[in-house]
């Protein structure tokens, strides 16, 4: 029988031949990345006195990040093959990123200069290279522990990405990897991503003081680079839809609601949900009116860089109210009062001073920003509305910088002196990013190649929403992270994770190591080498690579379960049967408590009666065998836990939101959107009569904040919910059909930065609520008997930890 997928593949196709559907990139799938064709830019750096000054600019911080900033972080004293930066946040990857992105600019467009910076281009070429290629390797996908999959970290997986976009010719072909699943994967965490905003639909403020323009316009930085690099990926066309919708969204109007104006396909109003921007142009972050963050609409600017590039038209999308935002720089008048004294313009006639009409909470010196929204702005025509041009603004904005690195003191490059002149730890490197994106900007232009198009890209199909399922129909092996042997995606009739090593142990993990307990675990294996000593099975409850048990077949006729501990392998059972290469064959391992046991076909083989490893990770192990695996399913079953202490919340499936796993005191899974509602979810689907515990914490103070835990769930519309609510009190409610329905509120005084521990209790028709061990709500309701665990916020910022289901 042909799955849903290869029926709707087969469909797509004979739609495409006739032409009812739009061009897509799924016919030819490959996560490859396609290089950057630097033969085809012919047409030399631009000699321009704009271009120059930038260029000026660039070099010296080209000069501080080779010499003082490289020493001075330590990075010249560490000898391992990949630098190491402290940490996994923002101070540690962000700045380093910025550095690799300007570094990699200047040496690849052939605007890197060895006489102004004192270093020659070989060795500014191997500081480069290094530092892109270690803070992929430190990313999540590549080292256990590593940074990613945070609020901002698209944001440094762009600047980081895109300097290995460029540097990719350089790189070792073991980096390129890392570069490219390092992309992928945070471009991956945005396949069911709801984009937030700071008003919904009706116009009522939902994120107050708090713009979300900025984090869309970076989160699409990201999901421009995955789509130039990656052309023929499998999720190409879930990622462009996604990145033309945060595009668009990212300074949305609240007239652009209802706007009409047909863009990639659809209308303004149909590809938004509320907006981000003030009708004249202004954002409010900080909660203020915030020039700095009207710039940032310079983050969807990335875009004609990295498609003309990629030798790609680029999405009209990309410029959506740019023209708007430009000219409330150069043109809106702001009052005094109530705006701060003297009042005036953002951009200031005939100086490089710029007025804040609320304050400024970034210090008095910061221009490069301006400069390259200048730079930006007469490269790509959005200053028509403007009463001055780019042009005329950018010399006095740039020169201010170049002025600044010009001073007494300064002949190592850097551009600051007091803090206040920029209170961002990362102001040095703040400046190289925009110095190179401005100068790259101006390079592209030369190059004559960039075109804007308004084409349509094809919807993407569903993504998948259980995690514990693996076709790798999708040509990917994301989530799963080889320990040894050689791993591809291939094709074997479908696409198999095939392992072709024949040298040893091979091993290749996923899943959780704390959460997962009691699970059955399945998947089609296929032997190929009919050595006497081959085997190759299924590990279970993997905790380390020195304790895990495994239920394997061996090419010379028996299914055998093992216990590995301490490091020791343990025969627990095994039986002689039949096994040929080249057949598939299903395989399943059960743990229950203390119960292990193991089926081929549907049919038990093994079973054993051990406690030694209580929890841990799936795998599969061959051993001197190449073989693959496909079809892989594993059920939770009951009793289950979690405590994020292993860094991550792989056994939970985000809805919507944005769920991490950060330390506040302990880890936790914290949610930190405050644009609406925000769920994870986990479990089975037929868990009946069980208890959730957790612990919850809520950070925002709003009346209407909220957050709690959710029981048999059945589906986004279909669950019970018991939650507290900042304005005092505990609620339990029933969602059935999409629609709410209270069944129980008592008042309870609730305060935020405090932990509650909410337990819910479901036995048949009875549900009961409790807090800190004392029973709250207690209904009858039988609307639903089964169903998975969850956490919901509202409008809030939350963490959980400690989840006890039994």
């Amino acid at each position: 029988m042909l799955s849903f997928k290869k029926w709707f593949m087969l469909f797509f196709t004979a739609l495409l031949v006739l032409g009812a559907l739009p061009a897509s990139r799924a016919e030819a799938s490959s996560t490859a990345v396609v290089p950057i064709a630097w033969s085809s830019f012919t047409a030399g750096n631009p000699t321009d006195a704009n271009s120059l000054r930038v260029l000026d600019t660039l070099l010296n911080t080209n000069k501080y990040a080779l010499g003082t900033w490289w020493t001075n972080k330590g990075f010249a004293a560490q000898t391992g093959s990949y630098l190491t930066f402290g940490g996994v946040d923002e101070p540690n990857i962000r700045p380093p990123a910025s550095e690799a992105l300007a570094l990699a600019i200047s040496l690849k467009t052939g605007a890197y200069n060895a006489t102004e910076t004192g270093v020659t281009q070989t060795n500014a070429m191997a500081i480069a290279t290094k530092l892109t290629a270690s803070l992929a390797y430190q990313h999540r996908i590549n080292t256990t522990s590593g940074w990613g999959n945070g609020w901002q970290t698209a944001f440094w997986a762009y600047l980081a990405g895109t300097a290995g976009y460029l540097l990719w010719d350089d790189l070792s072909v073991t980096d390129r990897e890392y570069v490219r699943k390092m992309v992928e994967y945070e471009a991956n965490r945005f396949n069911s991503y709801t984009v937030p905003y700071y008003r919904n639909e009706a116009g009522t403020i939902i994120s107050a003081g708090d713009t979300k323009a900025e984090e869309n316009a970076w989160n699409s930085s990201l999901l421009q680079l995955a789509t130039a690099m990656m052309p023929d990926h499998p999720n190409w066309n879930l990622w462009m839809n996604k990145n033309i919708e945060l595009m668009i969204s990212a300074y949305s109007r609240p007239s652009d609601t209802t706007s009409t104006r047909v863009l990639h396909g659809k209308t303004v109003a149909e590809w938004l949900h509320g907006s981000n921007a003030n009708e004249d142009g202004t954002v409010v972050n900080h909660n203020i009116i915030h020039p700095d963050y009207m710039n940032s609409i310079t983050q969807l600017l990335n875009a004609p860089l990295l498609y003309t590039l990629a030798g790609k038209n680029t999405p009209e999308a990309a410029l959506f109210n740019a023209d708007i935002v430009y000219d409330s720089l150069v043109d809106l008048n702001f009052a005094n009062p109530p705006y701060a004294s003297p009042g005036g313009t953002i951009y200031i006639d005939g100086s490089a001073d710029a007025y804040y009409p609320q304050g400024n909470d970034w210090g008095t010196k910061r221009r490069m920003h301006f400069a390259y929204m200048d730079a930006a702005a007469s490269a790509f025509g959005f200053d028509t509305l403007a009463s001055q041009k780019g042009n005329y603004w950018e010399p006095y904005h740039a020169q201010m910088v170049l002025d600044m690195q010009n001073r007494a003191g300064h002949t190592d490059g850097h551009t600051y002196e007091a803090s206040s002149e920029d209170t961002y730890a990362g102001r040095e490197e703040w400046v190289a990013q925009f110095a190179g994106r401005d100068y790259l900007t101006k390079w592209i232009i030369k190059q004559n190649k960039y075109v804007l198009t308004n084409e349509t890209y094809s919807a993407p199909a569903p993504a998948p929403v259980n995690p514990f399922t693996y076709t790798f129909e999708d040509g990917t092996s994301t989530g799963w992270t080889p320990v040894n042997g050689t791993w591809n995606v291939v094709t074997d009739g479908s696409k198999v994770y095939k392992q072709t090593s024949t040298s040893g142990e091979a091993l290749v993990l996923a899943g959780d190591t704390s959460a997962w307990s009691n699970y059955s675990y399945e998947a089609t294996v296929k032997l190929y080498d009919a050595i006497a000593n081959n085997a190759t099975g299924l590990v279970g409850r993997y905790a380390d690579n020195n304790n895990y048990y495994l239920f394997r077949l061996t090419t010379s006729g028996k299914a055998q379960l093992y216990k590995k501990a301490g490091g020791t392998f343990t025969l627990l059972q095994e039986v002689s049967m039949s096994v040929t290469t080249n057949t598939s064959y299903t395989l399943k391992l059960v743990m229950d408590g203390s119960s292990i046991s193991g089926y081929v076909g549907g049919v038990l083989k093994v079973s054993a009666t051990d406690s030694t490893i209580s929890a841990g990770r799936i795998g599969f192990r061959a051993y001197n065998q190449t073989a693959s695996m496909d079809n892989v399913a594993v059920v939770q079953n009951l009793p289950f836990g979690d405590q994020y202490e292993d860094g991550d919340a792989y056994s939970w499936v985000p809805i919507s939101g944005m769920w991490n796993v950060v330390t506040d005191g302990t880890n936790v899974l914290k949610q930190t959107s405050t644009s609406g509602e925000a769920v994870t979810v986990t479990g089975n689907a037929s868990w009946a009569n069980y208890t959730l515990q957790a612990k919850l914490k809520m950070y925002d103070a709003l009346s209407f904040n909220a957050s709690g835990i959710i029981g048999r769930y059945v589906d986004d519309n279909n669950y019970y919910l018991f939650r507290l609510i900042t304005a005092g009190s505990a609620q339990l409610y029933k969602k059935s059909g999409g629609a709410f329905t209270l069944l129980q509120e008592v008042p309870l005084t609730v305060n935020t930065n405090t932990a509650y521990t909410l337990k819910l209790v479901m036995s048949g028709s009875s549900l009961t609520g409790y807090v800190n061990g004392t029973q709250l709500v207690s209904v009858t309701d039988s609307t639903f008997t089964n169903g998975k665990i969850g956490f919901r916020t509202y409008k809030q910022t939350a963490s959980f930890d400690d989840i006890v289901v039994n």
